[in-house]
């Protein structure tokens, strides 16, 4: 399968070796709190990221709205809506099903940065862009990345955004697969065209392939043989839609056939990092996810995020998603809300004290894990951990283990 290497030249052929460029892609954006977007993250127009002309717009299932959802629960026009700085002002347009502020329902209200507004069965999060932000900034600013590895990928998706070779987006279960194609079509030539998203267990037959329109084949692992033969054929020819694919990482054999042949036409990969390897992305993640929960305004310090970090986290987003919703009523009390930000890095406090609390409880939950996990041996920890034996014992006495 391809490959692209950030700051390297992959003009030619994916398939062909990476030159050395002195230029780098700048991954970083900053962001400035003054213009909203919205996403879609629940509904049938999930994955949509609606942006902001100016500062205000009505949406609603009609055709005479700035933001037009396909959901039969969303009136016509359900909602006047006007951007106030960090926060979103909603107005209810007399809508059957009403507006709902993290699921207190409203006539006039106001949806924080991290807050979410439910307009029937449709969820959507405000996003804060920055005013001169282009179409690919707006998408993939989806993505939590800070980690070196999702900083990486990242910048693939960029070199991506203005070619039409299929991608196959290949990770652990729970890594967000689906995110990152959604991704990908959206920082795309062919964004404004259809996404067609189908899922692999549901293909009888290969999927008509549109000339000008994307289509999404979501876990390639779930293809009947059957399917996967209808899909060879359709592949046998490079097709003209742009094909983007999700795949786990271990494939049966008719499915390692598609893959194979996927490559043959020139598919480039897109590995999602799992979620062991992006520690730094945890506090943006946790915040996330806890505003997907309903709950964005649980006081986690830097204690409770390093004990969260020090996991390994097998399941990825998923499972860290699932402990958050199953744990939060138990660990945490709901508390005044206050900025995500402060609240997640202790920002209240100086830097050094609010990082070296994060750090002393991630050190003290990994060398227990490492403890457990070898029985006792503190010679196996040691060589598991990478560190010296009398360095280890010296961390065990610190932490009272």
């Amino acid at each position: 399968m391809g490959h692209l290497e950030p700051g390297a030249d992959n003009r030619g052929d994916a398939m062909s070796a990476a030159t050395p460029r002195t230029d780098r892609i700048d991954c970083s954006v900053v962001w400035t709190p003054s213009v909203h977007a919205l996403e879609v993250v629940e509904g049938p127009d999930q994955g949509r990221v609606l942006r902001f002309e100016g500062n205000t717009a009505v949406i609603g299932a009609g055709e005479d709205v700035q933001f037009r959802l396909h959901d039969p629960t969303v009136s016509r026009r359900h909602a006047h809506l006007t951007v106030m700085g960090s926060e979103l002002e909603v107005r209810d347009l007399g809508a059957l099903n009403g507006c709902f502020v993290n699921e207190q329902r409203v006539v006039h209200g106001y949806v924080p940065a991290t807050g979410r507004l439910r307009l029937g069965n449709t969820i959507l999060r405000p996003m804060v862009l920055n005013p001169g932000a282009s179409a690919q900034e707006v998408a993939l600013a989806e993505l939590v990345a800070q980690s070196p590895a999702m900083r990486q990928m990242v910048a693939i998706i960029r070199m991506l955004g203005d070619r039409d070779e299929p991608v196959l987006v290949t990770g652990e279960p729970g890594v967000g697969r689906t995110r990152v194609a959604r991704v990908l079509h959206a920082v795309g030539k062919r964004r404004s065209r259809r996404l067609e998203v189908r899922h692999a267990r549901d293909l009888a037959t290969a999927p008509e392939l549109p000339s000008q329109d994307s289509l999404l084949i979501l876990q390639l692992d779930d293809l009947s043989t059957r399917a996967a033969e209808a899909l060879l054929d359709a592949l046998s020819g490079r097709p003209q839609a742009r094909l983007l694919v999700t795949a786990g990482p271990s494939p049966l054999p008719h499915v390692q056939e598609v893959l194979s042949r996927l490559e043959a036409i020139g598919a480039v990969e897109v590995a999602v990092p799992p979620l062991r390897a992006r520690r730094e992305d945890m506090p943006g993640l946790v915040a996330e996810l806890l505003s997907d929960l309903g709950v964005p305004d649980v006081p986690l310090g830097p204690t409770e995020l390093g004990k969260i970090q020090a996991r390994s986290w097998p399941g990825n987003v998923r499972e860290l998603k699932d402990y958050l919703r199953t744990q939060v009523r138990d660990l945490f009390a709901v508390a005044t809300p206050r900025r995500e930000t402060e609240r997640i890095v202790g920002a209240e406090r100086p830097y050094k004290e609010a990082r070296g609390e994060m750090l002393e409880a991630f050190e003290k939950e990994y060398v227990q894990a490492i403890l457990d996990k070898h029985d006792g041996n503190v010679s196996q920890a040691a060589r598991h951990a990478g560190i010296d034996r009398v360095y280890l014992h010296r961390l065990m006495k610190k932490h009272g283990l």
